[in-house]
């Protein structure tokens, strides 16, 4: 887990938390998921502008 959090904060340029689902607080769950997909998508599109896509 800790390479796959830095090689996101390389490829983003951005400070990330990686945590299960399981550790955030239900009061806190949906605005934490929201902000991983939101993430996501920001890793897809770099590394499909990466790929040439």
């Amino acid at each position: 887990m800790i390479q796959f959090k830095q090689e996101v904060e390389d490829l983003l340029d951005i400070k990330v938390d990686v945590v299960t689902e399981n550790a955030i607080h239900w009061s806190m769950k949906e605005d934490v998921l929201n902000g991983a997909i939101r993430l996501w998508k920001m890793i897809d599109i770099k590394i499909c502008k990466g790929l040439g896509f």
